[in-house]
């Protein structure tokens, strides 16, 4: 697969230092500045983006992330794919997983939940990623 296609979006981004590593698969930068944006006063919680969804399961090995937010809709490997390969791998089968979409299909969320998808969200709701933390009370 070769080097991973992945930005470190929050300084300091190891396991260690933060209680919660949010791991970030979407093809659209834009995305990932909003992440971060809600993310940017919670220091315990760290973030690492991935905009390849390809090298997604590589990057996911090496930080085993509390949490992966996947894209639904990217153009090398689609939502539904690549849920598979997450659910596949021992290193990520049990780590919950939210899907963004910007589609509010009845039927893509219901192929994101039958996939193993913990949570779906309509990107207009991305501030609800807050309480979906592990650990965290809404």
């Amino acid at each position: 697969m070769g080097k991973l296609n992945t930005v470190v979006i929050q300084p300091n981004m190891t396991k260690s230092t933060h209680s919660s590593m949010v791991l970030l698969v979407d093809d659209q930068a834009i995305v990932a500045e909003a992440v971060r944006r809600l993310l940017n006063e919670k220091p315990e919680i760290g973030l690492h983006y991935c905009a390849n969804p390809i090298d997604a399961i590589k990057a996911a090995n090496e930080i085993k992330p509390s949490v992966i937010l996947q894209d639904w809709v990217m153009p090398s490997l689609d939502g539904l794919d690549l849920l598979h390969l997450f659910r596949s791998n021992p290193s990520t089968m049990e780590t919950p997983i939210i899907v963004l979409s910007t589609e509010e299909s009845p039927e893509i969320k219901s192929q994101a939940f039958a996939a193993g998808a913990n949570d779906y969200l309509y990107l207009v709701h991305l501030a609800r990623l807050d309480v979906l933390m592990p650990g965290k009370t809404g």
